[in-house]
C-alpha cells in the first residue's frame, strides 16, 4: 500500500501500525466501518449530497452534488468551531472505471491498484450497507461553509469509519500530502529566488 520511502519519516508510535498496513489488510471491509453513528461529526464520516466546486482548466467553476468524506479535524467540524469543513469527494468505483481514459490490461491493473489502496490520493472504500464500492479522492478537496454543512448534515450521513478505519484514513492522507518526491520527477524550469 505504501512505499518504503515513507517509513523513516513516521513518528515512532505510528511505525508499528504502518507496518501492519503495509501488509494489505485482510477482511478490510469488515473493520473499516463503524457499527453505529455517533451524534457528532467525525473526521472520516461520509455525507451524501455535498456541494463540491471545482475550477476547470479555463478557470471556470463547476459545481457537483456528490457524497463527500470529512477531512477536517474532528474538533473543527463541530458547530461554531471551524468556519469551513473540508471534504473529499466519494466516487463510485464503477463510474470511475467507466470514465477512465485507460483501457484493457492497463485499466484492470489501475483498478486493482485502487482497490488495494496503492494510489496515494485515492482511498478505496468497499461496499457497505449504504454505499457501493467507492473511492475517496484526496486530490480534489473542497471547503464548505460550516454553517451550511451543519444545516444539512443531520439527515444525510451515509457511513462512518471505525477507529481502525480512521487511523487507516489518516495514514493514507498523511502519505498523500507528505510523500517524498520521486528522484526522477521532471521539472519545466528552475526559478532562482528573486529571479523572473
Amino acid at each position: 500500500m505504501f512505499g518504503d520511502d515513507i517509513f523513516p519519516y513516521l513518528p515512532e508510535n505510528i511505525k508499528p501500525f504502518s507496518q501492519q498496513l503495509k501488509q494489505f489488510p485482510e477482511n478490510y471491509e469488515k473493520w473499516v466501518y463503524a457499527a453505529a453513528y455517533r451524534s457528532e461529526t467525525y473526521q472520516g464520516d461520509v455525507f451524501a449530497d455535498v456541494p463540491f466546486v471545482f475550477v476547470d482548466e479555463d478557470g471556470d467553476p463547476a459545481q457537483a452534488q456528490l457524497a463527500g468524506m470529512v477531512v477536517s479535524n474532528t474538533c473543527d467540524t463541530q458547530p461554531n468551531q471551524g468556519e469551513f469543513v473540508v471534504l473529499a469527494p466519494l466516487i463510485d468505483l464503477e463510474t470511475y472505471r467507466q470514465s477512465s481514459e485507460l483501457e484493457g490490461e492497463e485499466l484492470a491493473n489501475h483498478v486493482r491498484a485502487v482497490t488495494e489502496n496503492k494510489i496515494s490520493n485515492l482511498m478505496f472504500l468497499p461496499r457497505s450497507e449504504t454505499t457501493l464500492d467507492s473511492l475517496v479522492d484526496f486530490g480534489n478537496l473542497c471547503s464548505v461553509s460550516g454553517a451550511y454543512f451543519h444545516q444539512k448534515k443531520g439527515k444525510n450521513r451515509i457511513v462512518s469509519l471505525s477507529l481502525v478505519g480512521h487511523y487507516f484514513m489518516l495514514v493514507k492522507l498523511a502519505y498523500h500530502f507528505t510523500r517524498p518526491e520521486a528522484a526522477d520527477a521532471l521539472r519545466d524550469s528552475v526559478v532562482q529566488p528573486g529571479g523572473d
